[in-house]
């Protein structure tokens, strides 16, 4: 008999914009740094070899991170076209499953990978509202690994850093925040440790 998702535990939740929250999470049990569980997806991503590299602004540009597609169609973002994973992952389906127990309703099927190996590594101010994703929907960044990186969102009453560290998971809540927010992962020189996140969205 399969056991219940256990629940995740709330410690803040951030009114940044009308109908834009962010919620921090606690996962229940997350994988223990240098964990099989945890050192598979790290290493599934390093096996990707060399980041890929796409058009931006007339010029050949290189991601800055490396990334994972777990999601039922291929995503299409920031002019590029990412394929799914022919295999699923546990912790990602952890995820996935907490997500669902957290917020039933929205039958969350995908989530993106995404791997920062140092402070070199980082993701631009963006917001998730790409047609393939349903609109209003929450979305969840699951965090891990040992670097201390900041989680930024800038909303219209300014820019703010979240300390999302190993084990906590930020939550995108409200129909405005992609409308009226944006976020993202700024460099952070010194940072020789990795970062990995699993960021759980509703495809349509």
């Amino acid at each position: 008999m399969q056991q219940p998702v256990q629940q995740m535990d709330l410690v803040a939740a951030h009114m940044l914009a009308p109908a834009a929250t962010l919620r921090v999470l606690r996962h229940p049990q997350p994988p223990a740094l240098g964990s099989p569980e945890l050192e598979r997806l790290r290493q599934r991503c390093l096996g990707r070899g060399a980041a890929p590299t796409f058009m931006c602004y007339g010029r050949r540009c290189t991601v800055p991170r490396l990334e994972l597609l777990f999601a039922p169609t291929e995503y299409r973002f920031s002019g590029r076209v990412l394929a799914p994973e022919p295999d699923p992952d546990p912790l990602v389906q952890q995820c996935l499953d907490l997500a669902n127990a957290h917020s039933p309703g929205w039958d969350y099927d995908g989530a993106l990978v995404n791997l920062y190996r140092s402070g070199a590594d980082y993701v631009s101010e963006h917001r998730d509202d790409e047609p393939a994703l349903a609109k209003g929907a929450p979305i969840f960044t699951f965090v891990f690994g040992p670097a201390q990186r900041p989680f930024q969102v800038r909303c219209p009453g300014g820019l703010r850093n979240f300390d999302l560290h190993h084990g906590m998971v930020g939550v995108m809540e409200g129909e405005r925040f992609q409308e009226l927010c944006t976020h993202g992962v700024p460099r952070r020189a010194g940072v020789d440790k990795y970062r990995l996140s699993i960021t759980v969205r509703k495809f349509v």
